[in-house]
């Protein structure tokens, strides 16, 4: 979901999808903060790519091509591949997937569009991912939901730069924290500092 009030943005993201997905959802909200100003919000099915609404349809190939550049994608295939005729094969994928951190049904679509993989291979790649992870070896998080509630904000830090500039006190500084669910920056267990951070 994309809203807009003024010049504040607000995206929210479903978690109970793959982190995969999530990456690319949130590249297809950006296209909606930056190229469209008029719009005041939308509810939006990121990842579809043949859409009704044209808007969508633009978020989708923009997100594509904002995490997958074509010519970035084509020269990890090649330093991958070389210059075998071969089509990549799952742990192909399995890399590029990572490298580039987005869902394994979006990579098929950006190989597809790119002229890498045809219909049959998109068939032939579609199920399984998982396991393949597994069997190779990659880490199986891009391909599971992270049912994690994170709040991506300034708002913490608006809130401390008017504390510390005596605009607000301490109990307001508290309850609107508190109020935006930031318990954990109040509560929070003290992190240990650590050199070269």
């Amino acid at each position: 979901m994309f809203l807009r009030k003024g010049n504040v943005n607000f995206v929210l993201i479903n978690s109970s999808k793959t982190k995969g997905h999530q990456n690319f959802t949130a590249a297809h909200e950006l296209y909606h903060i930056l190229f469209e100003e008029g719009q005041t919000g939308s509810v939006c099915v990121a990842g579809i790519f043949e859409q009704k609404s044209p808007s969508e349809k633009k978020a989708d190939y923009f997100a594509a091509n904002f995490l997958m550049p074509a010519e970035t994608l084509e020269l990890e295939l090649f330093k991958r591949m070389g210059s075998s005729k071969r089509k990549p094969d799952f742990p192909d994928l399995l890399y590029l997937e990572a490298l580039f951190g987005v869902s394994h049904s979006v990579m098929l679509i950006r190989l597809q569009q790119i002229g890498v993989l045809d219909d049959d291979d998109i068939l032939r790649f579609k199920k399984g991912i998982i396991n393949e992870a597994v069997k190779y070896g990659y880490d199986i998080s891009l391909y599971l939901p992270t049912e994690k509630d994170i709040i991506v904000s300034d708002y913490v830090e608006k809130a401390r730069v008017l504390l510390e500039e005596g605009i607000i006190s301490e109990g307001k500084y508290e309850e609107l924290l508190i109020e935006a669910g930031f318990e954990n920056v109040l509560f929070g267990e003290e992190v240990q500092e650590y050199e070269d951070c």
